[in-house]
């Protein structure tokens, strides 16, 4: 589908992106029923404890690995769909039609117009940043985005299994904190909600209380 049909649907919205980190586990995230969620890659495995409008996905593995697609094609109609272009073409044709797609142009920026692409950063975070400010977000929130991938904890929904370091954490953490500067020139704000994340010294951090006070 063409992804101009959702530039600026939320105009002026709290946006909330969902990450996998393990610390997502430690909220209550009933307050998220009334917000605009953006889900990504295997948060899809935790929508018992909240509900996304949309989802991104630009990890070629959550469609490669089919119990973890498998749990992607059961809300597919339920939900927007946002992947990297040059993942869709292995899926069948009946789910693409459902799916917005939008084309990696290069690792390191900030993409302001995702009809010509967008900066893959090396994380499904700033596919999903780039995506809240197409939308027309006014503040972007990230919760569960711990970028903590050591030990066997490093993922909410995958404890059982250890990765090794990410080998591209630093451009990871230089190309969301780089965002906001784009980002404020258009007077939107990029707020971290997770003690435990490695953004913490370099994002504006609040706690949800005070988000839900506001």
């Amino acid at each position: 589908m063409n992804i101009t049909k959702i530039k600026n649907i939320e105009k002026d919205k709290d946006i909330f992106i969902i990450g996998g980190g393990p610390s997502i586990l430690n909220f209550d995230l009933s307050f998220l029923s009334k917000e605009v969620v953006i889900g990504m890659n295997g948060t899809v495995m935790l929508e018992e404890f909240f509900s996304s409008k949309y989802y991104v996905i630009s990890d070629a593995r959550f469609i490669e690995n089919k119990q973890k697609f498998s749990n992607i094609e059961k809300i597919i109609d339920t939900k927007s769909f946002i992947f990297r272009e040059d993942i869709v073409k292995n899926l069948p044709k009946k789910i693409q039609k459902n799916i917005y797609t939008t084309k990696a142009i290069g690792r390191d920026g900030f993409s302001c117009n995702l009809a010509r692409g967008f900066f893959h950063s090396s994380t499904t975070t700033m596919l999903a940043i780039q995506v809240a400010f197409y939308l027309g977000a006014k503040r972007i929130f990230l919760l569960g985005v711990d970028l903590n991938y050591y030990g066997n904890k490093a993922r909410s929904y995958d404890v059982g299994n250890s990765e090794i370091p990410d080998a591209f954490l630093s451009y990871q953490i230089k190309n969301i904190v780089n965002s906001t500067k784009t980002l404020g020139q258009s007077s939107v704000e990029l707020i971290n909600l997770s003690e435990k994340s490695f953004l913490k010294p370099y994002l504006n951090f609040k706690e949800i209380q005070e988000i839900k006070e506001y």
